[in-house]
């Protein structure tokens, strides 16, 4: 969370983060300390939320650790909170992990499959899939 969030922070008027795990929120937070317009929350989504319309969420490295019906609620919300002409930005790592959920390839194909948004942008590659919708 921590590189993706001060990376995105070079990039955005105004940023939210969130994530789950305390650590994780420490870290991001400390790395984007000097950035005002950076929120870094600690929230579990799908029962959280940020607040608010968005011109682009990111879901990076979540999704796998959804269940189905989870996974279906974060995109509800996602949509819910996106303004129009928004974009969302999917990327998991394309492994197996025992704590998953579901791969990140069958959560980018729930996405497509519950989306109105259309797919942009494909990268996958040995390691990821990162996919933007619009």
């Amino acid at each position: 969370m921590g590189e993706t969030t001060a990376l995105l922070a070079d990039r955005c008027d105004e940023l939210i983060a969130v994530d789950g795990s305390a650590a994780a929120v420490e870290t991001a937070a400390e790395r984007v300390r000097d950035r005002p317009h950076v929120t870094v929350e600690r929230m579990r989504v799908p029962d959280e939320w940020p607040p608010g319309r968005a011109d682009l969420v990111v879901v990076s490295e979540l999704a796998y650790y959804l269940p189905e019906d989870e996974w279906d609620a974060v995109i509800d919300r996602i949509h819910a909170s996106l303004r129009p002409g928004g974009e969302v930005l999917l990327c998991h790592w394309t492994g197996d992990a025992d704590d998953f959920a579901q791969s990140g390839a069958s959560a980018h194909a729930r996405f497509r499959e519950r989306s109105p948004l259309s797919p942009v942008v494909l990268h996958q590659d040995a390691e990821f899939v990162l996919e933007v919708f619009a």
